[in-house]
């Protein structure tokens, strides 16, 4: 299973240890990062220590992803939650998109969470759990 690795995030204000959190992108590419495949609603990961990896899905299906892509500036977000089963993103407490391009290679990529992504704000509603798993209503 691909995976989007996170180092150097605990600085990082709002991100503390204990929160979950979930990804996606919005350039197209329809990325989703997560603990597990959402059969019902997503699970995240919880942060724990200074690195931490999700898995790299794909697609309302959420197929697991092995290619290689670019991600621009500003088209990858991370929310983070106080639970670890995702319903409603609106519930997150923070978003946070990237501020660099994101290389992932065979579906792999590595971020310095402090260095490539910065708070964007409070929440704004995004994606909603709905049937078997998140759809993004926009």
């Amino acid at each position: 299973m691909a995976q989007l690795t996170f180092t150097n995030f605990l600085e990082k204000s709002g991100l503390i240890e204990g929160m979950w959190i979930i990804g996606t992108t919005n350039d197209g590419s329809d990325l989703f990062f997560a603990a597990s495949k959402p059969t019902n609603c997503a699970k995240g990961v919880r942060v724990t220590g200074d690195s931490i990896s999700l898995n790299v899905y794909q697609g309302s299906d959420f197929v697991p992803y092995t290619e290689s892509i670019i991600i621009p500036a500003y088209a990858l977000n991370i929310y983070d939650f106080l639970e670890d089963t995702i319903t409603d993103i609106s519930s997150s407490m923070y978003l946070y998109y990237n501020t660099v391009p994101i290389t992932f290679l065979n579906g792999n990529a590595n971020i310095d969470f402090a260095a490539q992504m910065e708070l964007m704000q409070a929440l704004m509603p995004k994606l909603k759990c709905i049937g078997t798993g998140l759809k993004n209503p926009h």
